[in-house]
C-alpha cells in the first residue's frame, strides 16, 4: 500500500506505508535509483530530472517500541505515549512536579480530578500537607505552626499528621520547620 505517490516527466515515486520509497519510469539522471541504505522516509517530491525523499530517525532511543520520530518522548520510555495536557509533549517529558510519584505531572493530576488544588497553584493539596503547609496558603509558615500545634498529640485524621504516623507531633513538626516559608 501506498501513502503517496509523485510523478514527474517519464518517471513515478511512491512511499509505501511502512515508510519504504519505490520509483520506476526513465532513469536517465538516476531518479529511478532508490539507494539500499535509504530508511524509513515520511515524505515524497518528484522533479523533472530528480527524486527525492525525506528520511527520519527510525531509532528507539528509549526502548519503548516507539520509534523516534513518532514517540512524543524520544528519551524517556512511554509506550502508552501518554499526553494529558494533550501538548504534543509526552507526560514522560513534561516538565514539572510529580510530588505523589505517580509518574504523572501534578498538573494533569489536578486538570483530571485526582487531586485537589483548593488555591489554584497547581501543586497538588496532598503534596502541600505533607511539606506542612497546613492551610493551603502556598507558605508553611506561623499559621500552619499554630495548627499543629492545637492538634498535638491528637489522633484526629488527617489534621496535622503531616507524616501521617497516626498523630500530630515531633515528626510533623520537623517536616514543618524543614519547609518554613517554602
Amino acid at each position: 500500500m501506498c501513502s503517496a505517490i509523485a510523478a514527474r516527466f517519464g518517471h513515478t515515486v511512491a512511499l509505501k506505508t511502512n515508510g519504504s520509497v519505490v520509483a520506476w519510469g526513465l532513469g536517465t539522471y538516476g531518479q529511478t535509483t532508490v539507494p539500499a541504505t535509504l530508511g524509513t522516509c515520511v515524505a515524497i517530491a518528484s522533479g523533472y530530472n530528480f527524486t527525492m525523499a525525506i528520511q527520519v530517525d527510525a531509532t528507539d532511543y528509549d526502548g519503548d517500541g516507539i520509534p523516534a520520530y513518532l514517540d512524543n518522548c524520544p528519551l524517556a520510555a512511554n509506550p502508552s505515549q501518554a499526553d494529558c495536557n494533550g501538548d504534543g509533549v509526552g507526560d514522560a517529558c513534561t516538565p514539572g512536579n510529580d510530588c505523589n510519584l505517580n509518574g504523572i505531572p501534578d498538573s494533569c493530576d489536578i486538570a483530571s480530578g485526582a487531586d485537589d488544588d483548593v488555591n489554584g497553584n497547581l501543586i497538588p493539596d496532598q503534596c502541600e500537607l505533607d511539606r506542612g503547609d497546613l492551610n493551603l496558603s502556598g507558605q508553611v509558615n506561623a499559621v500552619d505552626l499554630a495548627i499543629l500545634l492545637a492538634f498535638w498529640g491528637s489522633q484526629y485524621p488527617g489534621v496535622g499528621d503531616i507524616n501521617h504516623d497516626g498523630q500530630a507531633g515531633g515528626a510533623d513538626l520537623s517536616v514543618l520547620l524543614a519547609n518554613w516559608w517554602y
